[in-house]
């Protein structure tokens, strides 16, 4: 099952603090919160997802290349849809932006 964390990094001298979540889908890290929006949440599949996969994955995903995420969405009890394609489709009306 895909957990996704946020991580928050204190600022120093002033500096706001950094919120940091770990992105559902490559598990690399990215920044979410005040004034900076690295990715998106994923709400139907309870991930977070960065800006990079969920834009070059505008068309869908490679389930071979994500077996985690396959996994995970099992484990959800998320019904899988595919495109014609044969990639993982994303949530219906779930608002992403594919930038």
């Amino acid at each position: 099952m895909i957990k996704t964390e946020m991580t928050c990094i204190r600022g120093k001298n002033g500096d706001e603090d950094k919120y940091v979540y770990n992105c559902g889908i490559c598990s690399r890290l990215f920044r979410y919160g005040p004034h900076v929006y690295l990715g998106q949440p994923v709400k139907d599949w309870d991930i977070m997802a960065c800006r990079s996969c969920i834009k070059s994955n505008h068309d869908g995903i490679v389930a071979a290349t994500h077996p985690e995420l396959v996994e995970h969405l099992k484990d959800c009890g998320v019904e899988i849809r595919f495109y014609a394609n044969g990639h993982i489709a994303w949530p219906e009306n779930s608002g992403l932006r594919f930038f």
